[in-house]
């Protein structure tokens, strides 16, 4: 599973900036209320391009930082792209078709453990969804825990009536998700996910992360991107693989 938190991880490489505005603040409502809030504002995310670095580190020790470059359109297409000291790290495509690797045999002695990426386009596709506007498209399970938290839960898959359960932290005041967190059948937490530092962007006001950190048995994933632009205009061919990728089952 932390193999797939390196691929989501960096699907979501997100901002910093030295200027930021102040987030917006909601006042206290039901929770059904607060869900209809982020679901109309996550809703109005289309594409998002942007570009950053990311760290891996692994559970001994060893770790390496990467620039980075990301493109994607909901529902369904993300391309990623990294290289280190001008040399290419990996390419990452996914769409409705499939999910495609390319990760040179020099970037991976490189890169030791902490560049395992052999996973399946399903499994990419349910843990990419969880951000944007994917996450609060289905049905989730709303309370307040306090009354400055809001959590949310739902089926890691629902289509499949998947055991394990995501739980969203969510920010009650700006609405901003603080965290998942992937709950195995037994009520153990295999992996979490924080978000901070969000930004936020006009027009809109949409708001995003601008610091995303994966953590898992086999490591951590530290990932901050440079300014993004949200709802811009996407490259024709952004989503065609390279030629060498290959088409993962």
């Amino acid at each position: 599973m932390m193999r797939i938190f390196g691929i989501f991880a960096l699907s979501v490489l997100l901002p910093l900036s030295a200027c930021m505005k102040p987030l917006p603040r909601y006042p206290s409502m039901e929770a059904s209320k607060a869900v209809e809030v982020m679901r109309a504002r996550d809703g109005a995310i289309q594409t998002i391009s942007a570009e950053g670095t990311v760290l891996l580190s692994n559970s001994d020790g060893s770790s390496v930082t990467l620039d980075a470059a990301i493109v994607a359109r909901w529902p369904g297409f993300l391309r990623i792209r990294a290289w280190k000291f001008g040399q290419p790290a990996f390419d990452v495509t996914c769409t409705p078709e499939g999910l495609w690797i390319y990760l040179p045999e020099d970037a991976r002695q490189r890169a030791g453990g902490a560049a395992d990426l052999t996973v399946t386009a399903d499994q990419f596709r349910r843990v990419w969804g969880l951000l944007g506007p994917a996450f609060l498209a289905g049905e989730t399970q709303a309370n307040y825990p306090d009354p400055r938290t809001l959590v949310l839960r739902r089926a890691m898959d629902p289509e499949t009536s998947s055991e394990t359960l995501v739980e969203c932290e969510v920010d009650a005041e700006t609405l901003t998700v603080r965290s998942y967190r992937f709950i195995d059948p037994g009520g153990r937490t295999r992996q979490s996910l924080s978000l901070s530092s969000y930004r936020l962007i006009e027009p809109g006001p949409l708001l995003w992360p601008r610091v995303i950190t994966a953590d898992g048995d086999s490591g951590r994933i530290n990932i901050r991107l440079r300014e993004p632009e949200i709802n811009g205009d996407i490259p024709v061919g952004a989503f065609e693989p390279p030629r060498r990728a290959a088409k993962q089952p």
